[in-house]
């Protein structure tokens, strides 16, 4: 019966393919846009995957956990500078227009790839490696700061408004992909290498691969279409010369919707993602690359579920898609919690891809619901501004709370009740939200 669910995604995607080609976009735009974003995603979450011989290297010898705390600590700050890549990198894009501020995010990642792949440890340089570890993860967190957002803001505007959550559902397949190569690398590192090479050399091996292919995107972003939405706001001299002040005066309850959603799908997101190898490694002692084969099998079912729920929100609206995805984590999350605990492999994967399988089925409608809240002059700069905050300071600070619950209460299940509190609480803003499948995006106003 489902079976051809995945066979009808493609062909819808494929005809609305041929339909933003007859409005000069091309394909080459779409995989130019996405290939980046599979790029940025690669190094961001590789240095999660890799946090336990991280924490060996640049802090000084402790007990394992507080080096953990320390190097998810560095992980939180470099996300802390989101809020500041997206407010800089939102008004170059509504002022500029999305190609070139989406190519500079990209230049910025590749700094951060090349300085990180030659940082000396702790054990060489002593204080002056962690805090140089620090700079490159906040350069990272600034140029993610204003990617991901702008690949959303691409894509949506240039799709047909039947389909937008399917082809705004390509950012989270990418992205997932990233996330999944990220982890499948780090997985046969951990299964080839011994314990001793990777602190020697075996962590610095996905930054060059990183930096190798942050010089092909590059290439690829070259030959990328503008948006034709921003060309005709631009050649009719509409555009905002202070779009973020713009957003903030003209749109603050769906800016404050942004933030609320984006600040639960970081808590959902990066709880069962970022958090779970090392919840795996350090807390319930799993062997290294158990974990990172249950982390793969995670992000292989967030990665390619993600099309299927785009799809179902085009159908039925984003609102009913994320109440059911909310709702279903909400109540899944302390069972599969105990399911990951039982040390049985099986179990372990069967549990982490259904709890991604859940977040998938939040985010497609999710990034659909807050980039059509947005008139064009505004979208990059709203959305930016509203997504970034909400992800520092709930997503980027999630695997260092749940460290800290887990350290505070002794309990190993405590995090999971930090993802039900904060289920319980979205859906009020979910039921309060405007349901935007049949917005028209050129005819959006303050709401």
């Amino acid at each position: 019966m489902y079976g051809d669910i995945p066979v009808r995604c493609f062909f819808i995607l494929r005809r609305s393919f041929r339909m933003t080609h007859t409005h000069a976009v091309s394909m080459k735009t779409i995989m130019s846009a996405a290939f980046a974003t599979l790029i940025e995603w690669f190094d961001f979450t590789i240095y999660i995957y890799i946090a336990s011989y991280i924490s060996e290297l640049f802090f000084p010898p402790q007990h394992g956990l507080a080096s953990l705390i320390e190097t998810f600590g560095i992980f939180a700050a470099g996300y802390l500078m989101r809020p500041i890549g997206g407010i800089v990198f939102g008004q170059l894009g509504d002022r500029l227009g999305r190609k070139k501020t989406i190519m500079l995010t990209v230049v910025c990642m590749g700094i951060s790839i090349v300085m990180t792949s030659c940082l000396p440890t702790y054990q060489q340089i002593g204080i002056a490696a962690p805090v140089l570890l620090l700079l490159a993860r906040m350069l990272q967190g600034f140029s993610v700061g204003g990617e991901q957002t702008g690949v959303i803001v691409m894509l949506i505007e240039q799709s047909d408004q039947r389909y937008r959550g399917l082809y705004t559902s390509i950012a989270t397949f990418i992205s997932g992909n990233g996330v999944l190569l990220s982890s499948l690398l780090a997985t046969l590192l951990i299964h080839y290498l011994s314990h001793e090479q990777m602190l020697v050399y075996g962590w610095r091996i996905p930054y060059w691969i990183g930096a190798v292919l942050t010089i092909i995107a590059l290439l690829f972003q070259s030959t990328m279409h503008e948006s034709p939405m921003f060309e005709a706001l631009s050649q009719e001299k509409h555009l905002d010369h202070s779009p973020m002040r713009g957003a903030l005066r003209s749109h603050p309850w769906a800016i404050a919707i942004v933030f609320f959603l984006t600040g639960y799908l970081g808590i959902a997101y990066y709880l069962n993602a970022a958090f779970l190898p090392n919840y795996l490694i350090t807390i319930m002692g799993t062997p290294d690359h158990t974990a990172m084969i249950v982390t793969s099998c995670a992000a292989f079912a967030y990665a390619y579920s993600a099309p299927f729920w785009g799809w179902v929100s085009d159908c039925v609206g984003r609102k009913p898609v994320l109440i059911v995805g909310v709702i279903a984590l909400a109540v899944l999350s302390y069972p599969m919690f105990l399911m990951l605990s039982s040390h049985g492999l099986v179990l372990m994967i069967s549990a982490a891809m259904l709890m991604m399988l859940m977040v998938s089925a939040c985010t497609p409608p999710f990034i659909t619901a807050i980039s059509e809240l947005f008139p064009t002059e505004h979208r990059y700069s709203g959305v930016s501004f509203g997504y970034n905050i909400g992800n520092a300071l709930f997503g980027g600070t999630t695997p260092l709370i749940s460290t800290y619950l887990i350290s505070l209460t002794g309990q190993p299940l405590a995090p999971c009740w930090y993802l039900v509190v904060a289920s319980c609480c979205i859906l009020l803003v979910i039921f309060k939200m405007p349901e935007t499948r049949t917005f028209n995006l050129q005819n959006v106003q303050s709401r």
